[in-house]
């Protein structure tokens, strides 16, 4: 059509004018084609290998679903930016599978997550959100008996603690009755002591008055009319 609306321009400078515009904006609009060609290539490229290295949909901007995203949003029926969402689905899934079989509950809710929002209608989600629900049961259930566990466990130690130090306290009070007993034994024992040696003082003194008694000497003193025998005691 550009080259019949050449021969009819003859030298029509205005005819020349807009065919010379039609053309440019005809080139314009097949460079666009192309860069935006080239860019899907280069998108669906990286957005495979980000596909191969489980870069799913993190980190922003850099992962294959949102370079799927950006295909589809350059070429809304482009059949290789579908399959390949379509495949990131399927990988969440899959991880999904493996962190319930591994009771793995952090890992299984991000990627059912994902999962939910990438695809919506996804035929595993629904079995795997029941089996998200039933493992955070167990969970809790495995935490309230380990908490019930724990618990018995600081009562049991609490109560032997407590009889430990009750034991301590009576084997203390023990020994303080066998030290005030020990110290009233000697307290008595030395006051049996004391009287046993003042009592052997006693008669130690008795004997040597008795000693002295016998060895009296008789002093006769004579008086006027009479005598008078006076016994001096040495």
């Amino acid at each position: 059509s550009t080259l019949a609306d050449l021969g009819s321009v003859n030298n029509d400078t205005a005819a020349v004018a807009e065919l010379a515009a039609k053309l440019s904006t005809q080139r314009n609009a097949l460079e666009q084609q192309q860069t935006e060609a080239q860019k899907i290539t280069e998108l669906l490229m990286a957005a495979d290998k980000d596909l191969a290295a489980v870069r799913l949909a993190s980190p922003r901007n850099r992962n294959a679903y949102d370079r799927y995203k950006e295909v589809l949003a350059l070429d809304p029926g482009n059949a290789r930016a579908l399959t390949g969402i379509a495949a990131v689905a399927d990988k969440y899934a899959e991880l999904s599978k493996i962190a319930l079989k591994n009771s793995e509950a952090d890992k299984l809710q991000n990627y059912v997550y994902r999962l939910g929002q990438i695809a919506p209608d996804h035929p595993a989600l629904s079995a795997l959100r029941t089996g998200q629900r039933e493992l955070k049961e167990q969970i809790t259930a495995r935490e309230t008996a380990l908490a019930f566990e724990r618990e018995r466990l600081r009562i049991e130690e609490e109560a032997r603690r407590q009889q430990q130090e009750q034991a301590r306290r009576e084997a203390e009070l023990a020994r303080q009755m066998a030290a005030e007993e020990e110290k009233r034994r000697r307290q008595e024992a030395e006051a049996k002591r004391l009287y046993e040696e003042e009592q052997r003082k006693a008669a130690s003194n008795k004997a040597e008055q008795q000693l002295a008694f016998d060895n009296l000497s008789t002093v006769v003193v004579e008086f006027d009319g009479f005598d008078d025998q006076l016994e001096l005691y040495g």
